[in-house]
């Protein structure tokens, strides 16, 4: 080999080295961020796929330089580059939602997040009997709402060039799920509570071998068994999605996490009950949410939800909206029934009452102006402070100096959120399957080149 290949094959391998040394470096400083090493599985997992990786695509640039020409050795050392460049957009994809842990401005929030999220997560697990998997990830997006990641679909950035399917494949057990949320709970904390829906689509992922499946088949019956046309049944599946999402907060957050969704559902009279792909139209997302906190045993008369007029759209439109209002008892039934890995969500919303009386108490410490809050650490009390919190808002906002009681309140719940937690270690289990998903990793890189 002519030195001027050596080199070359040099520096496409020292671009290995530098990935691995920096990753590393990377990985001992998040980890020394996170709150009781709450990360340590994530992290630890993700290392045990991208290293063996690199050490592949290194071993393979070593072997087959042997004998070729200094052009064929360009191609390698090129490809070798690609590949690296892959891993490293997939290590940073992950590494920038870690780091945000590192900006003063936003740690509060994250904080606060992991607490809402593992109080969601945690819960289900103990529910049903099930090894804790690495709870979801929250970060802040730059959407502006809130949005789950799954391990099974990554985004476009992460993807493998003109190769979806077999990223998406090797993402399937990836450590680490993602919850983006938007910049607004930097400042309104109590909006923290939109987790608890998203935490609901990652339960969809993780529990059962297709659950998303099995919820819409649940539903599409239901709606037949309500007399439902074909296209009824349908459109019902189509949305089943984002309603088990909201049965699951409504389970698990009651009143507060409804008053999220009235907040973003609300609009113009002619939007209201205008058909979407993945919810319902608003006036029925918004009438089965009432009866989904009735379902939870939150009686009407203490239920603070607005559904607006229907009648001021199409004719066309308004009769379908009474249609759709015909099945909502049928669908809610079946959403907190469906089998969730051994347990349901009406069981999961059998102590609604009780945590309501605790979202009422924190809603008033919350709103103390000088007396010092004391953290409840239990698995529950995230959940209850940020419902409390956003009963807290709804509650100052009508106060004549609202802007000195929202600062306080921002200030007041984003000191006791993190701190609403029990004493406990987070590291689990490691993720089972490890070894395929390095032959996966694998196989995604090295065809990196056939597809760029």
């Amino acid at each position: 080999m002519s030195r001027r290949a050596e080199l070359r094959v040099f520096e496409a391998s020292e671009g290995v080295d530098r990935l691995l040394y920096d990753f590393d470096k990377w990985s001992d400083v998040v980890s020394a961020t996170g709150h009781l090493n709450q990360y340590a599985t994530q992290l630890t997992t993700l290392g045990n796929i991208l290293r063996p990786t690199l050490v592949e695509v290194r071993r393979q640039l070593i072997e087959r330089s042997n004998g070729l020409s200094l052009g064929e050795i360009y191609d390698q050392a090129r490809m070798t580059d690609i590949r690296v460049a892959f891993c490293y957009t997939l290590w940073r994809w992950f590494g920038d939602r870690f780091d945000q842990r590192l900006d003063p401005q936003l740690r509060p929030a994250l904080l606060a997040a992991d607490e809402v999220i593992w109080s969601s997560w945690e819960r289900l697990h103990r529910n049903t009997g099930r090894t804790t998997c690495p709870a979801p990830l929250p970060a802040i997006d730059g959407s502006w709402v809130a949005k789950a990641t799954a391990r099974v679909a990554p985004p476009r950035d992460i993807r493998a060039p003109n190769n979806d399917a077999l990223l998406r494949e090797c993402a399937k057990i990836l450590p680490i799920p993602v919850i983006g949320l938007p910049p607004l709970v930097v400042r309104r904390p109590w909006w923290l509570v939109v987790a608890v829906h998203e935490t609901g689509h990652h339960v969809q992922y993780e529990f059962g071998t297709d659950l998303v499946s099995s919820v819409a088949k649940a539903v599409r019956q239901a709606v037949k068994v309500a007399g439902g046309e074909v296209h009824d049944a349908q459109d019902w599946a189509n949305w089943s999605h984002e309603l088990f999402a909201d049965a699951f907060s409504v389970a698990l957050a009651g009143a507060g996490a409804v008053w999220a969704i009235e907040e973003l559902e609300m609009c113009a009279d002619k939007d209201l009950i205008t058909p979407r792909r993945t919810y319902p139209p608003p006036v029925t997302r918004l009438s089965i949410l009432r009866r989904m906190l009735e379902r939870s045993g939150v009686p009407p008369g203490e239920q603070t939800l607005r559904i607006p007029n229907a009648n001021t759209a199409t004719a066309a439109n308004t009769e379908r909206a009474r249609i759709l209002e015909h099945h909502t008892r049928h669908v809610v039934e079946a959403l907190f029934s469906v089998d969730i890995g051994g347990t349901t969500l009406s069981a999961l919303s059998a102590n609604a009452i009780t945590r309501r009386q605790r979202a009422a108490l924190w809603r008033d410490d919350l709103l103390k102006k000088d007396a010092a809050l004391s953290p409840v650490q239990t698995l529950d009390a995230a959940r209850e402070c940020v419902s409390g919190a956003v009963w807290a808002w709804q509650q100052s906002s009508n106060e004549p100096d609202m802007h000195d009681v929202v600062a306080r309140l921002r200030e007041r719940i984003l000191v006791v959120l993190p701190e609403c937690r029990e004493d406990s270690v987070r590291a689990v289990p490691s993720v089972p399957q490890v070894d395929n998903a390095v032959r996966d990793l694998i196989d995604v890189v090295l065809h990196i080149g056939d597809l760029a």
